[in-house]
């Protein structure tokens, strides 16, 4: 009686109750598995930095023409005008054709072919009767064994070495080089070619369509001043490879700028823009601002004037705009406070997020196991609902 009093307890409460409990337990899990889906989309989602404006810069104080012309000794002679050079109209050299011999030629490369009249052509440029186109040198004693020591480079070599610093392996990227070289030396007077080519051959780039670029944009130099001279390109190459940052912009700012001014006065207004980058500015951005507004006092000034104008004129604006300078880098400190600060929150919620994502997977995996081990249980207790009809059953079938 006690035993039948003690099963029917256990079906009737101690059963059911579990079912109930393990069926709560595994909808917490359940609820436990969306949350941690929820938190782990939301940690895949993009983080945003924070938007971080630009400062606005003060206005620059402006410098007069009438405080130029106060500091502005005794006007200079007025140089001659300098010839200004007409690469477009300046005839290149034509190499005649070489007589073709009675016996069969052997087959050679069309490209190398081309590249080898290039280089016929750059000899009449430069003869090698009067330019030393083989590397020249002497053999040294030493202790152990005697050494060769170039003397004087070639024009050979330096071509080659040219062609290195441009990566130009193949002969139609030497020629479309030579090409360059060709049209750009004709202009000028056969003496100075020698110090011309070696200019170009140091202002090579790291690729053949960066070396051509920079070519074009030196022979856009060379049109604005004279063919007579070669200091004014001595002065672009050296500063371009003395500041890579600045270089070529500095030179497409040079080539924007100087038509304004007489042809007399273009390399004294170069040497005042290259002195000062040198001296006070340090960038061309900060240049380029002052530069402009002086532009626009030009007509205020004879030609003569124009180089010593500009110099008082960066003088000047300099020492009106020491403060209006403490501002803008001021401004820009706390720009650039700003943009670490935008930085580390951006930082930080990648970090957070990063976090929620190995906490979103610990939820759906522990709810995962969770929910399967509960399983368990509610198959033992359907086992045993199971066992009771069946049980029930049999009774009935033998009454």
């Amino acid at each position: 009686m006690k035993l039948s009093f003690l099963e029917n307890f256990e079906e009737k409460f101690y059963f059911k109750t579990s079912h109930f409990f393990w069926h709560f337990l595994i909808g917490l899990a359940a609820l436990a598995l969306i949350g941690g889906l929820l938190i782990f989309l939301w940690g895949i989602t993009p983080s945003l930095k924070p938007g971080v404006d630009k400062p606005d810069f003060p206005e620059p104080v402006k410098v007069t023409a009438d405080e130029i012309k106060l500091q502005i000794a005794p006007p200079t002679m007025v140089t001659p005008t300098a010839k200004t050079a007409d690469l477009s109209t300046t005839p290149v050299p034509v190499v005649p054709e070489p007589i073709p011999p009675m016996i069969a030629e052997p087959q050679v490369d069309p490209t190398e072919k081309a590249y080898q009249l290039v280089l016929d052509s750059l000899k009449v440029l430069l003869p090698p009767d009067k330019f030393a186109w083989e590397s020249r040198g002497h053999w040294e004693r030493g202790w152990y064994e005697n050494r060769w020591v170039v003397d004087r480079v070639g024009i050979a070599d330096q071509l080659k070495r040219g062609f290195r610093k441009a990566n130009a392996s193949s002969f139609e990227s030497k020629k479309q080089i030579l090409d360059s070289y060709l049209s750009f030396l004709s202009p000028f007077p056969v003496d100075l070619r020698y110090m011309v080519l070696a200019n170009l051959i140091e202002s090579a780039e790291e690729d053949v369509p960066s070396t051509l670029s920079c070519l074009n944009l030196l022979k856009s130099s060379v049109a604005l001043f004279s063919t007579e001279k070669i200091d004014y390109l001595r002065d672009l190459v050296n500063f371009k490879k003395k500041n890579p940052n600045d270089g070529r912009p500095f030179i497409e700012y040079a080539n924007q700028i100087l038509p304004k001014f007489d042809p007399a006065t273009r390399k004294s207004i170069l040497d005042v823009l290259t002195r000062y980058y040198y001296r006070e500015f340090k960038e061309l951005s900060r240049q380029q601002e002052p530069t402009n507004l002086f532009i626009e006092l030009l007509p205020s000034f004879q030609v003569e004037e124009q180089p010593m104008a500009l110099a008082s004129y960066y003088d000047l604006f300099l020492n009106k705009n020491q403060a209006r300078e403490y501002q803008i880098n001021a401004l820009n400190s706390e720009y650039e406070a700003e943009l670490a600060k935008a930085e580390q929150i951006l930082a930080s919620k990648k970090q957070s997020k990063a976090e929620y994502r190995n906490l979103a997977w610990k939820l759906i995996g522990g709810s995962i196991i969770f929910i399967a081990f509960i399983a368990l249980f509610l198959v033992m207790l359907s086992i045993q609902r199971n066992v009771k009809l069946l049980r029930e059953n049999y009774v009935k079938a033998q009454s």
